[in-house]
């Protein structure tokens, strides 16, 4: 949420979490090395299985997906302005053909 309100970058919240929490990674630097879609389908399930809404992927990891995928089936050729950031971290990785 806070990315998707401008308070903070990607990166940013990798970094509070990584020296804040002393997790190893931040949320997403996970989901880069997991995948964008696989985080988005695996939200999606546990919030059908479990109902709970805190599974309930934001419209930031929506949007990068389908820019990805436009992106890897010949839609678009970088991804759009939302998802790009001063910082490299902040754009998710793309698919190689």
């Amino acid at each position: 949420l806070v990315v998707e309100e401008g308070t903070a970058t990607p990166g940013d919240v990798d970094t509070a979490l990584r020296l804040g929490m002393n997790h190893r990674r931040g949320p997403f630097e996970l989901a880069r090395a997991h995948g964008l879609e696989r985080v988005l389908h695996g939200l999606r399930d546990l919030q059908e299985c479990t109902g709970d809404p805190r599974y309930r992927p934001t419209s930031l990891i929506v949007r990068w997906v389908g820019a990805e995928h436009r992106s890897a089936h010949g839609g678009a050729d970088r991804l759009p302005p939302w998802c790009a950031s001063p910082e490299a971290s902040a754009t998710p990785p793309r698919r190689k053909s």
